[in-house]
């Protein structure tokens, strides 16, 4: 097999074409290759041919100089930019942000937004955190003992009040004291 370089190929490059060639002759003994060879060294051909890229000293040199200038660039765009964002933070410290029926009709939105979300949040709160009678007595939270508790706060609540009005005290047996 003889590979004729018309143009653009170095030698590191042929020999590596002609190894791939002799890998794919060896899979495909005994069948029709030729397209698959083709195949091949167009795949090869569009991985690895590059203008510039003949695998000299010089052009390794002048690919890592691009890279180093084209890493630079980017370097110095990042600044410039940061350099604008801290230059419109400053001027917003100093003067402030301007307002103007935009900025203010954007504010208001999401002013509005947060406002009603915090609402819609304070009252699923509520609602989960009082339950009706009815809803502690199917749960079973109250229990009769809890019941005869509060009846007996009430009627100690009653006692005390009547203490004010200079009413009759009773004892336990029902008569005045």
């Amino acid at each position: 097999l003889e590979i004729v370089v018309k143009k653009g190929l170095a030698d590191r490059q042929v020999k590596e074409i002609k190894e791939l060639l002799d890998q794919q002759i060896e899979e495909n003994m005994g069948m029709a290759m030729m397209y698959t060879l083709s195949e091949a060294v167009r795949d090869y051909l569009v991985e690895n041919n590059r203008e510039g890229n003949d695998g000299s000293e010089h052009q390794e040199m002048l690919r890592r100089m691009e890279q180093k200038k084209k890493t630079e660039e980017k370097v110095e765009a990042t600044k410039l930019e940061q350099a604008i964002v801290d230059e419109e933070n400053n001027q917003r410290e100093v003067h402030g942000t301007l307002v103007t029926v935009e900025t203010f009709a954007n504010w208001k939105e999401k002013f509005n937004a947060e406002m009603q979300s915090t609402k819609k949040v304070s009252l699923k709160d509520e609602a989960t955190a009082k339950l009706t009678g009815r809803q502690l007595w199917q749960t079973g939270l109250v229990t009769e003992e809890d019941e005869t508790e509060e009846a007996e706060n009430e009627v100690e609540c009653e006692d005390a009040a009547g203490d004010d009005d200079g009413a009759q005290q009773l004892d336990h047996n029902g008569t005045s004291a």
